[in-house]
């Protein structure tokens, strides 16, 4: 477990100061499958990070209270500087071929999954399952992926009406890929509850489902469609299980 890679992973997504406690409580909310208290992970990450923010390289940094003094156990990240010298390259254009972009997606869930030791296989023929996962105690779940570029704010995708009919089981996952300019973001849904959204009206179409994902960079939520909070949805592949 890396303790410095989860304390920068929580404090980068909040953008603010934290306890290590509460970092601690949002590390395993997004991820209940690991077995450890909060209480233990919090004086892991105490340790640690008391450690690393004596360092002159460390990214993070303790915070100062009114007098002038230190806060106990609160950390937040340093700040940015800009590079002395910025490359002469610029980036690569982001394909527009949707092949591309597609399959670009199911590889990084792939990866993602195989990282938390799942046993994925890409399928062949797509009949709305794009993955079958199996986890280490050998359940197996169905995956369909689907990956956007961002435009105009927004992250839209498409479920067409017919597979997901025809695999609407507890054992359906839909992964939408959120792909950025500097890494990729995951809005995983389980099955039960895109039939919901459909239920409510949250999610509408007739022959593709139309969802809309964006970012309220005031509130610090994603929203589905303008309506639906999905903030606790977002990279918690610890759902899958």
């Amino acid at each position: 477990m890396d303790l410095l890679a989860i304390a920068a992973c929580v404090l980068e997504k909040e953008r603010t100061e934290l306890h290590v406690n509460i970092i601690a409580q949002r590390y395993l909310a997004a991820n209940p499958s690991i077995e450890v208290t909060v209480e233990a992970l919090s004086k892991k990450l105490s340790s640690a990070l008391a450690a690393n923010v004596k360092a002159k390289t460390s990214r993070f940094a303790k915070v100062q209270n009114k007098t002038g003094g230190l806060k106990r156990g609160i950390y937040r990240l340093k700040r940015a500087t800009a590079p002395l010298f910025v490359s002469p390259t610029p980036d690569p254009v982001l394909t527009g071929d949707t092949g591309f972009i597609g399959k670009a997606g199911e590889y990084a869930v792939m990866s993602e999954l195989l990282f938390r030791n799942f046993n994925v296989s890409l399928m062949t023929v797509d009949k709305g399952i794009d993955l079958v996962a199996a986890n280490e105690l050998g359940k197996y779940f169905h995956i369909q992926v689907k990956t956007a570029n961002i435009k105009d704010g927004v992250y839209a995708f498409g479920v067409k009406r017919k597979a997901f009919e025809a695999n609407n089981t507890s054992q359906t996952f839909y992964v939408f890929v959120m792909h950025g300019s500097n890494k990729n973001d995951f809005l995983i849904i389980p099955n039960s509850m895109l039939e919901n959204c459909i239920a409510m009206d949250v999610i509408r179409g007739v022959d593709t489902f139309s969802l809309r994902v964006s970012y309220d960079g005031k509130s610090r939520k994603y929203l589905l469609n303008g309506k639906q909070d999905v903030t606790i949805h977002v990279n918690r592949f610890g759902q899958i299980n």
